[in-house]
């Protein structure tokens, strides 16, 4: 190891390097995904995002029709478009944990070696799978089934992810031959 461990002493296990990562850089391209694949299952389903402004109040009014669509209608649409807001930040939360597995070196450097972290995110998949899509446990959880094409709606956020911290690392690992790779250096590496 090249790397000596953290000193318990001045070193945070929790810093703000870590929180800007987590939270303003990853997070936002996760709750983005989720957006997008929201807004996209709606307008499928007949609601652009351009009608769906302040018709909050309207929405679960069951006397109403919103863009000539029932009661029932509406709220099957919105059970789809949070089910599949659901799967987009599953989706994204294994981009995250892949990039997670080292802070310096590239994911094609070190390779998927760990077959726990393999079953890890197949587990992951599969529960995803059995929420959505066991008669019962959708009815319990209040998820809806939804197509394959919705699960894919993030694969690009999920690939921004990894392209992202991979131009990262590669910046952290020639942090001293470049100004701009100390800078993200100190910025991002937690």
């Amino acid at each position: 190891m090249h790397i000596p461990p953290r000193s318990p002493t001045k070193d945070r296990l929790v810093n703000f390097r870590l929180i800007s990562f987590s939270y303003f850089q990853i997070g936002v391209i996760q709750a983005l995904s989720g957006l997008f694949t929201y807004f996209y299952v709606l307008n499928d389903y007949g609601f652009p995002p351009s009608s769906l402004y302040g018709i909050a109040g309207d929405w679960a009014d069951k006397t109403l029709e919103i863009n000539d669509m029932d009661y029932e209608y509406r709220q099957n649409a919105l059970g789809h478009a949070q089910t599949a807001y659901f799967v987009s930040i599953v989706v994204t939360q294994v981009a995250d944990l892949l990039i997670c597995k080292t802070r310096r070196s590239s994911l094609f450097q070190l390779g998927m070696k760990n077959w726990l972290l393999v079953i890890a995110i197949l587990e992951e998949l599969v529960l995803a799978c059995c929420i959505l899509y066991i008669p019962g446990v959708n009815t319990v959880l209040g998820t809806k089934p939804i197509k394959a094409t919705y699960w894919a709606l993030s694969l690009p956020f999920a690939l921004l992810i990894f392209l992202y911290d991979e131009g990262r690392k590669f910046l952290i690992r020639r942090a001293r031959e470049w100004k701009i790779g100390k800078l993200v250096e100190w910025s991002t590496y937690w």
